[in-house]
């Protein structure tokens, strides 16, 4: 029983050190958000010219991401330049605006607005 512990937990740090390998560091990237009104429109990350899905996940960089969002709707801004965000890109698919095409989507770990920095 020991020794199947002790396995579990070496797969399950192996894991965590691999997922966050895939964490990656850009800068300046900018952030479009979509008028509330338009149907059929999803958020972006334009990293280095190419359009991202965003996937904030949950906990901390989901509140963060949140803010900005709401931040930009009550000034009537639908962009903004982040200093930086960390995380991974991944083709999924399952998102909005077609569940059935496939989309490059980034998994935001954080992020911070140039005002922060």
């Amino acid at each position: 029983m020991k020794k199947l512990i002790i396995v579990l937990l070496v797969i399950a740090i192996a894991v965590l050190i691999f997922a966050k390998a895939k964490y990656r560091t850009y800068d300046n990237v900018t952030l479009k958000i979509c008028d509330q009104n338009l149907m059929g429109c999803a958020n972006k990350l334009v990293i280095k010219d190419k359009q991202y899905l965003v996937d904030a996940g949950t906990g901390l960089a989901n509140q963060k991401y949140l803010k900005i969002v709401d931040d930009l709707r009550g000034q009537n801004k639908l962009e903004t330049t982040l200093a930086y965000v960390k995380g991974y890109t991944k083709k999924e698919k399952g998102h909005f605006p077609n569940p059935m095409a496939d989309f490059d989507v980034f998994h935001i770990g954080d992020l911070k607005t140039l005002e922060e920095k």
